[in-house]
């Protein structure tokens, strides 16, 4: 086996740009890091590796003492490892559930002296806490949703003991900072009344329903609709939805250009698009058949180009196929945010509202 630690091409310039950087700008040093080659086959008994569990925690072993070799840094206590996608997500600044997590804990860390302003903070954010000393780790999971996440997958600085010394430090500051503002739960100012002057009559007017009514509503609550539109959605369910704009963005264009309003008007869509997909690739078929026997240059020119218009018009049609499938799956989730946004909408208007009563019976 042999061990390699220098750098590629690419970390050679990264290393030069950085060395110019740091004589000016005082920037980090660049990030090493080793590969491994290995022979597939032993070269004395003939047997193949198997990289398993053990060949993983060996490699992890002589990774960390190179690493010590040369003096760099090595993970003492590695947690798990997060999924590639909720990985590559958070590195380009994607709302996922831990960064959401995260942004609720720090809001709700800034307003509490003690346990309980902190789960009603995160209440309020639609995050339950569960720091029960009885079970071994403190989880944290969205209100509605059975599946917690354990503090400790959050950071250590999100972890229990963690928490625990930022409320002491809120706390010694009230006693001290009497301009500390202790938690108080927000207020959500009601819509604005605007005055249009319309023509007809709204009794007159048909009403948007089935597939494309849940959409367009959906992207109204995600701020899609319309446009410049400055509502932003309060549920973390529909901030992590962001993520997926896109997405969301296709399945309604798709909906709305076929006028799909039911599951069976799905359903009959990637029925039709399957036989043209078989049409088209008969088609194809045959270019490829002529190409065989053909001699011609023009022709085959020809027949090249009528054969890339046919997979072009497949390509078009399996997108629209795996699109409308996406509606399928996705029909039921948006109903169900769409349910969490109305009750976190409804609970904060309910709480403004009863703070109204209050002042106006005091005056």
């Amino acid at each position: 086996m042999t061990v390699r630690v220098t750098p590629s091409a690419s970390e050679k310039t990264s290393e030069k740009r950085s060395a110019f950087l740091n004589r000016s700008h005082n920037f980090a040093p660049t990030q090493y890091h080793n590969h491994f080659v290995v022979n597939s086959v032993g070269l004395w008994n003939g047997k193949k590796f198997n990289c398993g569990k053990r060949a993983y925690y060996q490699f992890r072993q002589l990774s960390d003492d190179l690493c010590k070799e040369y003096q760099l840094s090595t993970i003492k206590n590695p947690k798990g490892k997060t999924p590639r996608s909720i990985y590559f997500a958070e590195k380009n600044g994607e709302p996922t559930k831990y960064n959401l997590m995260r942004e609720a804990l720090d809001a709700a860390l800034k307003v509490s002296v003690d346990g309980n302003d902190l789960r009603k903070a995160l209440r309020e954010q639609g995050y339950e806490l569960d720091a029960n000393p009885a079970r071994k780790y403190a989880t944290l999971r969205r209100i509605g949703n059975k599946k917690a996440v354990r503090l400790y997958r959050l950071g250590e600085e999100y972890d229990l003991p963690a928490l625990r010394d930022r409320i002491e430090e809120n706390r010694q500051r009230y006693a001290y900072d009497l301009g500390y503002q202790r938690y108080k739960p927000t207020s959500v100012q009601g819509p604005q009344p605007r005055r249009l002057r319309l023509k007809g009559s709204f009794s007159t007017v048909k009403k948007i329903g089935g597939f494309r009514g849940l959409y367009l509503h959906y992207c109204y609550c995600l701020g899609i609709l319309p446009k410049g539109s400055s509502h932003r959605p309060l549920s973390p369910e529909l901030r992590e939805e962001c993520r997926r704009l896109d997405t969301i963005s296709q399945q309604a264009k798709l909906i709305c250009r076929e006028k799909m309003d039911r599951l069976e008007d799905v359903a009959d869509f990637i029925s039709v698009k399957q036989a043209e997909i078989k049409e088209l690739e008969a088609a194809r078929q045959k270019c490829y058949n002529c190409l065989r026997r053909c001699d011609d240059g023009v022709e085959i020119a020809q027949i090249k180009a009528q054969r890339d218009r046919l997979t072009a018009a497949i390509a078009v049609c399996r997108k629209d196929i795996k699109t409308a499938e996406g509606v399928l799956s996705r029909s039921d989730r948006l109903k169900e945010n769409l349910r969490l946004e109305q009750e976190m909408q409804a609970q904060r208007m309910g709480r403004t509202q009863d703070k109204h009563r209050e002042r106006s019976v005091a005056r």
